[in-house]
């Protein structure tokens, strides 16, 4: 028997509405994907489709309750690994496609943050000042 690729194990995800009260997203999503298969999630706008595959890949909002009793991928286990770990995975060996890029930006962290966090994460020197660059002066990206 070969290990699968990946696996999520009774993934709930919430958040606190306004009266603190909190608000299920995701509901004990369990799902399996062995070798060789291609899962698509397929539903209603906010259905928790693209919340799943965050937790996958360790990209839930700051804000998001979570829990699960399982998430692997490769056999490795997600939830024990060192978050730098678990980045090194993020586009070279697992990844998530969006159905509509316009909404390839996270609607929850402003544009520049998302932009240090990408350049940081390719090794730029000095992100904070590529990003600062980027964000304020179009005519200076060619310095950057």
């Amino acid at each position: 028997m070969t290990t699968p690729l990946a696996e999520i194990d009774d993934l709930q995800i919430a958040f606190a509405g306004h009266d603190g009260a909190l608000s299920p997203a995701v509901r004990r999503v369990s799902l399996t994907v062995e070798r060789g298969e291609r899962l698509g999630i397929v539903g209603e706008s906010g259905s928790g489709k693209s919340l799943t595959g965050g937790a996958l890949l360790g990209l839930l909002p700051p804000e998001a309750q979570w829990s699960a009793n399982a998430l692997r991928f490769n056999g490795q286990d997600l939830l024990a690994m060192r978050p730098q770990d678990r980045r090194t995975l993020c586009g070279t060996q697992m990844s998530m496609i969006l159905q509509d890029p316009k909404y390839s930006l996270n609607p929850v962290m402003t544009v520049a943050q998302q932009m240090r966090e990408t350049l940081a994460a390719v090794d730029i020197r000095d992100p904070e000042r590529v990003a600062d660059v980027c964000t304020n002066s179009p005519a200076a990206w060619a310095s950057a």
